[in-house]
């Protein structure tokens, strides 16, 4: 390729990268690199080569089409694939990437580092993936339109765009059903009875844990659904996983907020990923069903009015923050005093005990269900140390926040963000009502 040809990449590449702020490269026939637009970037950790990047994304030997192809690879790295075909000759490959769909999270990226462990090294996939731009798919879109006119100077179609990267269904292998069900009758291990599950969720609707234990032991004693032929563990995390689903839909029916029902169900979620025995699995699940009961019944029990209402529901959206006496009254349209004696009028405590209280059972929920430290749960809620967070708790519970731990990681009835107005009164929060 003479001089001229390569100028004119190069002059295309640093334009899409400028433009879109994407890294470009140009591959030639024979796989070499010819052009990078940043020249310098952070070595991918999970390809030696472009070759075997190709061949992942499968587009390895295509040189046929000059339309871009855009893969996503199992590490959730976009490219943009492009032939640069010249009078019916293959001269090379424009290729756009990595980038990521959107800028990853803490979590999900600690997720995808702790996928990869044993494979490739920690620290080199942590920073690989934060050195990633982050683009969404329609932007990725417009870029691959803006290479194709650059190269060829013909414009392409949205439609024309999808329509070449519009893969085929690949055929799902199913076990014949007919075949399967037969396997059922000759084992006589039938699933279990639909009417059970509807009287298991229904107590949940209703709010009744108290009536629960007789359709769990009935469901206990039911064959249930094989959802994972490779792990028996993995089947019972994915039966968890639908009986919360359920659960959660349920409980927001029968009157939960939705956001205390999303959040317990995420919680839970997370949770039963850390378990390795079959039998802490059902504890959890057990104690999932007794929860979502437990929070509608609390909330049939608490009537409030309107502006009550809008105040109990901030708090839970925004337990993490600072919350104030005049957030309350402006999200109320009220006076700051009479927000202060209505609350209390009807919930039955001071607004700042409130808040407190919530805040400890929100503590509970930590405690309980994930493996944050201490020091972080009572900074996490605003709490101005660790003495006083223990002693708050302490006094509402009975018990500190590590023997909670310790204690009552399964047992029945973990509490949520809602607590009742009966509480065990705790000191007096400081003078900020947050």
């Amino acid at each position: 390729m003479d001089e001229s040809a390569i100028a004119e990449i190069a002059e295309i590449a640093t334009l899409m990268h400028e433009t879109f702020r994407v890294p470009v490269h140009y591959l030639s026939a024979s796989g070499d690199t010819l052009y990078e637009s940043p020249a310098f970037h952070r070595a991918n950790p999970f390809y030696s080569s472009w070759e075997e990047l190709l061949r992942l994304c499968g587009h390895e030997g295509n040189i046929s089409s000059p339309l871009p192809r855009l893969a996503v690879t199992p590490y959730l790295e976009q490219f943009v694939f492009m032939n640069d075909i010249q009078e019916g000759r293959c001269l090379g490959m424009y290729i756009v990437g990595p980038l990521l769909q959107a800028r990853l999270t803490d979590a999900h990226m600690k997720g995808l580092v702790k996928d990869q462990s044993g494979i490739i090294g920690q620290t080199a996939v942590l920073m690989y993936y934060q050195s990633l731009r982050g683009m969404s798919e329609e932007s990725l879109q417009r870029a691959s339109l803006m290479l194709h006119y650059l190269v060829y100077g013909v414009r392409l179609s949205y439609e024309e765009l999808l329509s070449a990267n519009r893969q085929p269904s690949a055929a799902v292998e199913i076990d014949e059903p007919l075949l399967a069900f037969s396997k059922v009758r000759e084992n006589i291990s039938f699933h279990h009875d639909p009417v059970i599950e509807l009287r298991l969720f229904d107590c949940v609707r209703r709010g009744q844990p108290d009536a629960l234990a007789e359709h769990q032991q009935a469901m206990a004693e039911e064959q249930v659904g094989v959802l994972s032929r490779s792990s028996y563990l993995r089947s019972q995390k994915n039966l968890f996983i639908a009986v919360v689903t359920l659960a959660t839909r349920a409980a927001i029916q029968g009157g939960l907020h939705s956001e205390i029902a999303f959040t317990l169900s995420d919680l839970y979620i997370q949770r039963v990923e850390d378990l390795t025995e079959p039998s802490t699995i059902r504890e959890l699940s057990n104690d999932a069903l007794y929860t979502f009961a437990s929070r509608v019944k609390e909330a049939h029990n608490n009537r409030y009015s309107r502006a009550v209402t809008l105040c109990i529901n901030y708090i839970f959206n925004h337990l993490y923050e600072a919350i104030t006496l005049d957030k309350l009254a402006h999200l109320t349209g009220l006076h700051p005093t009479y927000v202060s004696a209505l609350f209390k009028q009807e919930v039955g405590v001071p607004l700042s005990r409130y808040i407190q209280n919530v805040r400890i059972e929100e503590a509970k929920n930590l405690l309980a269900l994930t493996n944050y430290s201490i020091t972080k749960i009572y900074t996490l809620l605003s709490f101005p140390d660790q003495s006083y967070f223990t002693r708050v708790f302490k006094q509402l519970t009975g018990m500190t926040p590590k023997k909670f731990r310790d204690s009552r990681q399964f047992e029945p009835g973990i509490t949520g963000p809602e607590p009742s107005a009966s509480r065990v009164q705790a000191p007096d929060p400081p003078a900020d009502i947050s």
